[in-house]
């Protein structure tokens, strides 16, 4: 299992937009060789919401290429008993298992 996120600094929309082409967000492609080269059966990745805008389509579509199928949700941390409404995204990721039908 691999869980883990990776700054959000050039994501976020106190940062300057980068998204994962900025120096510290691009640290996802480091995580993504990890997952790449472990194969691990889940895979949980978190961040910002503002992922959504600014590179949740890169993360999806790398995934997707080395045999993973992605959904992600939304989740404030109050569902997790946190006394704020601080939105993070999570992605969560099994291998694609072939059908034998």
């Amino acid at each position: 299992m691999v869980v883990g996120g990776f700054p959000r600094q050039d994501i976020s929309n106190a940062g300057l937009g980068r998204g994962l082409d900025g120096p510290k967000s691009s640290l996802w492609w480091e995580m993504f060789r990890v997952i790449r080269d472990v194969r691990p059966f889940w895979v949980i990745i978190e961040n910002s919401p503002v992922l959504r805008s600014r590179g949740l389509g890169q993360i999806l579509r790398a995934i997707h290429e080395i045999g993973y199928d992605a959904e992600w949700h939304c989740i404030p941390a109050c569902a997790a008993g946190a006394h704020h409404e601080r939105n993070r995204i999570f992605n969560c990721c099994l291998p694609v298992v072939p059908s034998f039908g």
